[in-house]
C-alpha cells in the first residue's frame, strides 16, 4: 500500500522555544511537499525524578525505521546523562540507513548543521552597548571547553571588539548552563576591584535567572541598578517572575538547511530559499520591558480559569476511576471538553500494552509489547466540516489490537492530509503502559504543544499508575485469598475453601438441578507413612488428588474438588446430574488408580474409597448432615475395597 513519506525527529522537551522553533520549520517544509513528521520526544530530561527520566529515555524505542524516510536528531536536548545523546545516535544508525541529519553536534555518519551562536550572542551584547550605552559588561558562559561555551564566549568577544571595548578577562566567568552558579559569580563581582558592572550577559537563560536571583537577594533592582541578558530564549526564564532579555539561536536557518538536504536526497527540486529571522527577544531585564501587569494578567488568567486553576480536578477525577473503561472515558472527556488545554488537535491516539495493568512491568524488547490496544482514537472535525460535529470517538476496547510498528491504524495513509505527530511514552518510572500520539494538520499547524500538554500527559500517567496499583492490590488480595483456601501440596481447595464454597454452592442450587456430595478417603495412608516414609505418603496424596480432580461430570454447571484433611477429599457437583453419574465417577477413579498401581514405580498401592449423597433444592441438608451421610457411604465402599484388594494394613503402634 502506498504511504506518505515521513521524517522522524528525535529531541527532548519540544515545548521549549528552541525546539518549538526547530519543529515549526521542519513542519512547514514537510507540509510544503506533503510529508509527515513524527516527533519522538522526551518531555523532561534535566533534574527531577530520575525514574521518570529512565522512562522518558525509552521514547526512541517507539520509532519504526521501516516506515521512515529520513531522520533528524538533536542530541544535546536528549541528554539526561553525558552519553544519552550518543547512545541514541548510535541506536538510530544501527537501525536506519536513510538520510540522517544531526544538529549542533559532530557525528560520524550524519550530515551535520550547527547553530551560529557566535553571531547570536553578538546581537545580545551589541544591544547592551548600542541601546543602553553599556561599556562594562561581564559575561557568564557555560562549562569550560564545551563547544557552546566557546562559541557564545566568542560572540561576547566579537561584540566588544566590533565596538572597540577592551576585553577584561576578570569579567569572564564559567558556569554550568543551569541555575546553580549565579550566586558565586555575583559574589565574585561584588568583591572585585571594579565592583559590579553595568550589565551581566549570560550564555543561556537559566544562568541569567540564577544571576537575577542572586542580585535580588542582595537588594539590587533589575534593570534600574544593573542589566541582565540571557541566551537561547528558554521559555521558563523568559516570562513570569524572571522576564529575561534573550536571543533565539538561528535554529530556523539550520532546520531549513537540514530539510533542503533531505529533499535533495529524495530527488526533489525547486525548493524555496529560507529567510533569516529576528533573533533578539527583548524583555524587562535590560529595561526594554513588557509591563509587569501584563505578565501578571496572563499568569492570572491561566491560574483562575485554565489548566492550573484550583478548579481543575482532572487528576483527582481520573485516579478515582474504578476500572480501565472509566479511566479511558475520563481521559477522553478531558481531551474533548478542555480543548484549550490541548489546543484544537487533529487526532489523539492512546495505545496501551496488552499487559499494561499487570502487577509488575515485564521486561519487553524495546520497553513496549509488540502488539498494543487502541484504547482511544479521537479525531477532530473533518477538514471539510470544521464547524460540524463529525467527530470520531472510539473508547477502550480490549479487542482492538494491532502491531505497535503501525503506530496506530491508518498512520501514513496517503488519502489523508499530512500531519505532525508527537509521540510520548506513557509510563510511571520504568513501568510502561503504552504511548500517546498527538497530531496537528495543516489547518492547525501553528500549534506546537507546550508545558500544559506535558502536565496533561503526566496526569494521565499518574491516573494509569493509580489504576495499575488498584489492579495490583486486587490481584494480591485474590492471590492471598487463593492461598488461604488452597492446599499447597495438591493444588486442591483446602478445608477453608470447602467451608466457604459448600455454603455458596448450596445457595446456588436451582430448580431441576441436583447437588452431589462425594467423599473420598485413602486406604492405609498411615501404614504407608510409617513403612515407606512421608515422601511416599505425600506421593499417595498427590496422585489421589490428581485423579480425583479430573472432570467426571461434563453436564455439571460446577465441579469443585477439595482436600479437607490428611487423607480425606471432597468433590462437589452442581447441575443436571444424577446418581449413576456419581457411581461412574467413583468407578473411574478406582480404574485410574489401578493404572497408577500397575506402572511398577511404587512398592506400595494407592487406594481410595468413595461414597456420595445426592440432593435437590427441596431435600438439601445442613453441611454437617451432608458430610455425615456421605461418610457412611464411603465407609461401606472402604470395606468393599479392602475385601476386593486384600489391602488391610495394620498400623504400627
Amino acid at each position: 500500500m502506498e504511504r506518505r513519506k515521513c521524517i522522524g525527529v528525535f529531541l527532548g522537551q519540544p515545548q521549549l522555544p528552541f525546539q518549538a522553533e526547530l519543529l515549526k520549520h521542519i513542519r512547514d517544509n514537510a507540509f510544503a511537499v506533503g510529508c509527515n513528521v513524527a516527533v519522538f520526544s522526551a518531555m523532561i530530561y534535566t533534574g527531577g525524578y530520575p525514574y521518570f527520566q529512565d522512562g522518558e529515555s525509552q521514547n526512541v524505542s517507539l520509532a519504526n525505521f521501516d516506515i521512515m524516510d529520513a531522520v533528524i536528531v538533536v542530541p544535546d536536548t536528549l541528554r539526561a546523562s553525558e552519553n544519552d545523546g550518543k547512545e541514541i545516535m548510535e541506536y538510530i544508525k544501527r537501525n536506519f540507513s536513510g538520510p540522517c541529519v544531526a544538529l549542533d553536534i559532530e557525528a560520524e555518519g550524519y550530515k551535520q548543521y550547527f547553530c551560529d551562536d557566535t553571531d547570536s550572542v553578538d546581537f545580545v551584547v551589541s544591544h547592551l552597548i548600542e541601546k543602553h550605552q553599556c561599556t562594562d559588561i561581564a559575561f557568564m558562559t557555560g562549562f569550560e571547553n564545551h563547544p557552546h561555551s566557546i562559541s557564545r564566549l566568542n560572540g561576547y568577544y566579537q561584540a566588544l571588539n566590533r565596538h572597540n571595548i577592551p576585553i577584561d578577562s576578570s569579567r569572564v566567568f564559567y558556569g554550568d548552563f543551569w541555575y546553580e552558579e549565579g550566586e558565586r559569580v555575583v559574589e565574585a563581582l561584588c568583591n572585585s576591584e571594579k565592583g559590579l558592572p553595568q550589565a551581566i550577559a549570560c550564555a543561556n537563560d537559566a544562568m541569567a535567572v540564577s544571576v537575577y536571583k542572586a542580585l535580588e537577594a542582595r537588594g539590587y533592582r533589575i534593570p534600574e541598578d544593573i542589566l541582565i541578558t540571557g541566551f537561547d530564549h528558554a521559555g521558563n526564564a523568559s516570562s513570569g517572575d524572571y522576564p529575561i532579555t534573550s536571543a533565539m539561536r538561528n535554529i530556523g536557518e539550520i532546520a531549513d538547511l537540514a530539510m533542503r538536504y533531505i529533499f535533495k536526497q529524495w530527488g526533489l527540486t525547486n525548493l524555496p530559499e529560507f529567510k533569516s529571522e529576528e533573533r533578539l527577544v527583548l524583555n524587562e531585564s535590560c529595561g526594554c520591558h513588557i509591563e509587569k501587569k501584563q505578565v501578571y494578567q496572563v499568569a492570572s488568567a491561566n491560574t483562575l480559569y485554565g489548566f492550573n486553576s484550583s478548579y481543575n480536578f482532572m487528576l483527582e477525577d481520573m485516579i478515582s476511576s474504578d476500572d480501565t473503561h472509566a479511566c479511558i472515558w475520563k481521559i477522553d472527556w478531558y481531551a474533548s471538553n478542555t480543548a484549550n488545554f490541548l489546543n484544537d488537535f487533529k487526532t489523539l491516539h492512546m495505545c496501551l500494552c496488552e499487559d499494561w495493568n499487570q502487577l509488575s512491568a515485564k521486561e519487553h524488547d524495546g520497553f513496549l509489547t509488540d502488539n498494543v490496544i487502541l484504547a482511544l482514537d479521537k479525531r477532530d472535525k473533518n477538514p471539510g466540516d470544521r464547524n460540524g460535529d463529525n467527530i470520531k470517538d472510539i473508547r477502550f476496547s480490549a479487542h482492538t489490537v494491532f502491531p505497535r510498528k503501525e503506530y496506530f491504524p491508518g498512520f501514513g495513509d496517503v488519502s489523508k492530509e499530512p500531519g505532525i505527530y508527537y509521540f510520548n511514552v506513557l509510563h510511571f518510572g520504568k513501568n510502561c503502559f503504552g504511548y500517546l500520539v498527538l497530531s496537528y494538520g495543516p489547518e492547525n499547524s501553528d500549534y506546537v504543544y507546550d508545558e500544559i500538554y506535558v502536565m496533561w500527559v503526566r496526569k494521565v500517567n499518574a491516573a494509569l499508575e493509580s489504576l495499575r496499583r488498584q489492579y495490583a492490590v486486587e490481584a494480591l488480595y485474590k492471590e492471598a485469598e487463593e492461598r488461604a483456601i488452597t492446599d499447597t501440596m495438591t493444588g486442591l481447595y483446602n478445608r477453608n475453601g470447602y467451608n466457604k464454597m459448600l455454603s455458596e454452592m448450596i445457595k446456588e442450587i436451582q430448580e431441576k438441578e441436583k447437588f452431589i456430595f462425594l467423599f473420598f478417603d485413602n486406604n492405609g495412608l498411615k501404614y504407608i507413612n510409617d513403612t515407606y516414609g512421608h515422601v511416599a505418603g505425600d506421593d499417595v496424596i498427590c496422585q489421589t488428588a490428581r485423579v480425583i480432580s479430573k472432570r467426571y461430570f461434563p453436564e455439571a454447571r460446577k465441579e469443585v474438588d477439595f482436600r479437607i484433611g490428611g487423607d480425606e477429599y471432597v468433590k462437589l457437583v452442581l447441575g443436571k446430574v444424577n446418581g449413576q453419574m456419581a457411581r461412574n465417577c467413583i468407578s473411574q477413579i478406582h480404574a485410574a488408580l489401578d493404572e497408577v498401581n500397575n506402572d511398577g514405580q511404587r512398592e506400595y498401592p494407592i487406594y481410595v474409597a468413595g461414597g456420595f449423597q445426592m440432593y435437590t433444592l427441596d431435600t438439601i441438608l445442613s453441611p454437617d448432615d451432608i458430610m455425615k451421610f456421605a461418610d457412611e457411604q464411603m465407609y461401606i465402599n472402604k470395606e468393599i475395597l479392602k475385601n476386593k484388594t486384600g489391602f488391610r494394613p495394620v498400623r504400627k503402634k
